[in-house]
């Protein structure tokens, strides 16, 4: 996956590679080979945070793409008099 992107920016010029270095909070300094190694690492860390990201949801057993917040919930109180 990050291999086909990664061909991809091979062909884009210095001012291209600095602004997708931006984008991702990377530094931009350095020449051409230097930017796509700073890239390269940059999406390897990103596809590593999406893949624990994706079994950290899946572990817990909830769907990745349903909220919980508008969920009725019925809470029931038990009344005790001492």
């Amino acid at each position: 996956m990050a291999d086909a992107q990664f061909t991809r920016f091979e062909s884009m010029t210095n001012v291209e590679l600095r602004a997708e270095l931006k984008r991702r909070g990377c530094p931009t300094s350095g020449n051409k080979k230097d930017l796509l190694a700073k890239l390269h690492a940059a999406l390897q860390k990103e596809y590593q945070q999406n893949i624990s990201q994706s079994t950290l949801d899946h572990s817990v057993g909830y769907p990745q793409n349903e909220t919980y917040t508008n969920l009725p919930v019925k809470i029931r109180f038990k009344k005790k008099f001492y």
